[in-house]
């Protein structure tokens, strides 16, 4: 089994070389047409309304491209701006980005799945200027979007941090029931359980069913691949502490064959050599 899979070792790591090759000319090229620059195009968060549809216009956006491209290297511009709608400030600044990309998509498939009001009936940038609103509930459920009051993000409404934290258990209720008509696209299933760029799509896709399902936080072919992997790394460094080894243990049959003939050569001739000593000493009489 182990000289199977030393053989099998490098032409798996051969496969993830083209494989990585091969998605790094696919990946999704840069089009300014499709996706402005995320800077010169930040989203509108001057109110629950606008805090809500950039939300749910830049998860569908992000919900196509990776329909179509697989989930790309870095966040695109989209990305970026759904992220900006949820407030992670309480979170350690390297976390942010990604558990905010989390719970932005975890809220996106949340509201997939509920009836919200018309947005004529959400509160506007006037009506929080005429009202002074400081902040709006999903009617019925925990989803609080509310306004910044201090720090760099002052004024803006976002999803709170309450909400934030309370993402999970949102998407794990909202999983026990139907999508609305027209929606079914889970936006942090795919983030979290499809490929990046090296591995296809279509790949993961055209699996049996069963190697999709989730266990312990990530898809059973990815444990698989990570086993893999591990196996194909194990060996190939087996490999390379052996090879010293075997060559300092390895000494050419020739050699050795010669080597035997002078140690024995040098062993007749010390006991030839002692034994007319010891018949000197002795005398001829002995």
């Amino acid at each position: 089994m182990l000289r199977f899979l030393s053989r099998l070792a490098p032409v798996f790591m051969l496969l993830t070389f083209i494989a990585g090759l091969v998605g790094t000319v696919e990946a999704e090229p840069d089009d300014p047409t499709k996706d402005r620059p995320y800077l010169l195009s930040l989203p509108d968060l001057s109110s629950p309304r606008a805090t809500l549809q950039a939300l749910l216009d830049n998860g569908e956006a992000v919900e196509k491209s990776i329909l179509e491209h697989g989930v790309p290297w870095l966040p695109r511009a989209d990305t970026l701006r759904m992220i900006d709608t949820v407030n992670v400030e309480s979170l350690a600044e390297s976390r942010r980005e990604l558990q905010g990309m989390f719970a932005a998509a975890r809220l996106k498939d949340v509201l997939d799945h509920i009836e919200l009001p018309p947005m004529s009936e959400i509160p506007d940038a006037a009506a929080v200027k005429a009202q002074n609103i400081s902040e709006w509930r999903v009617p019925r459920t925990a989803i609080v979007i509310t306004k910044v009051t201090s720090g760099p993000r002052a004024g803006q409404f976002l999803f709170s941090p309450e909400t934030v934290a309370r993402s999970g258990e949102l998407y794990e209720a909202a999983s026990e029931t139907a999508y609305l008509p027209g929606r079914g696209i889970n936006l942090y299933a795919e983030f979290r359980y499809l490929p990046g760029p090296m591995i296809p799509r279509a790949v993961v896709g055209a699996l049996p069913d069963f190697l999709r399902l989730p266990m312990f936080g990530q898809a059973l072919w990815q444990w698989l691949g990570l086993a893999l992997v591990l196996a194909a790394t194990a060996v190939c460094m087996l490999k390379l502490i052996g090879w010293p080894r075997r060559a300092r243990d390895a000494r050419p049959p020739a050699l050795g064959a010669a080597g035997c003939r002078r140690d024995d050569y040098r062993s007749r001739h010390l006991r030839a050599d002692g034994d007319r000593v010891r018949s000197q000493r002795l005398g001829p009489d002995a």
